[in-house]
């Protein structure tokens, strides 16, 4: 399953990707501009997701992202994986309750 997140900053977009069996998912945020983008939070209204608090591992790396805060119905509300996303970045993040 794919669902695209909100985000505050219009040029980083992010897609949470779970497997059929939701045993493994992943966030793949991306800056698609030319300079530094900071603070941005993303969201979503409502997904699958048990509601609790994800862990968060950039897969490229092994460095640890801030936990992915989950509320009630899968709601996920100003949550900031990163403090700044260099430009053209990508970054994919392993969730793990």
């Amino acid at each position: 399953a794919l669902d695209t997140m909100a985000s505050t900053c219009p040029v980083v977009k992010a897609q949470l990707r779970r497997t059929p069996d939701g045993t493994d998912t992943v966030l793949v945020v991306h800056n698609f501009s030319d300079s530094a983008q900071s603070e941005c939070t993303l969201g979503l209204a409502s997904s699958p997701l048990a509601e609790g608090s994800l862990t968060a591992t950039d897969l490229l790396t092994g460095d640890a992202a801030d936990p992915m805060p989950v509320r009630a119905g899968g709601a996920i509300e100003d949550y900031q994986p990163l403090q700044t996303i260099a430009p053209r970045q990508t970054v994919i993040l392993s969730l793990t309750p």
